[in-house]
């Protein structure tokens, strides 16, 4: 009996034993798509880190999932333009105009000071600084 037993304390367990890379990598197949962390993956991505590995280096698994993840990234950026040449070719007037006002939208909100130039008027206007409801102090 150690002292902290005697003591009313709980035995520290062994640390586990280490895995060899081959363990890891069959333990790793077993588990994809089926067991967690790796019930959301697909099997063939599993696949392609297992054949890339070649150590237990955390930053190269890093790096071989983070490059599945960017890969999966990619191909949906390049869905997403797809289609939005489709809807430029049907109609490139408002899709051009569209493209514009959302990017106005993601862009405008996080600028501190506004201006707007008005061609008829031959100068600079700026814009009154407007208050959000979240800026504003509470009235309580």
């Amino acid at each position: 009996m150690t002292t902290d037993q005697a003591a009313g304390g709980v035995a520290a367990k062994a640390p586990a034993q280490w895995r060899s890379l081959e363990e890891v990598k069959a333990e790793l197949m077993r588990r994809a798509g089926r067991l967690s962390p790796f019930e959301d993956i697909r099997r063939e991505d599993a696949e392609q880190v297992v054949a890339a590995l070649t150590s237990l280096d955390r930053d190269l698994w890093a790096r071989l999932w983070s490059n599945i993840g960017l890969s999966y990234e990619a191909k949906g950026d390049a869905q997403k333009f797809s289609l939005l040449l489709t809807e430029y070719r049907k109609a490139p007037e408002i899709t051009r105009r569209r493209l514009y006002l959302e990017a106005m939208q993601a862009i405008l909100p996080s600028l501190q000071k506004k201006v707007i130039v008005d061609d008829s008027l031959k100068s600079i206007l700026q814009t009154l600084p407007l208050v959000t409801p979240e800026s504003t102090p509470s009235t309580r």
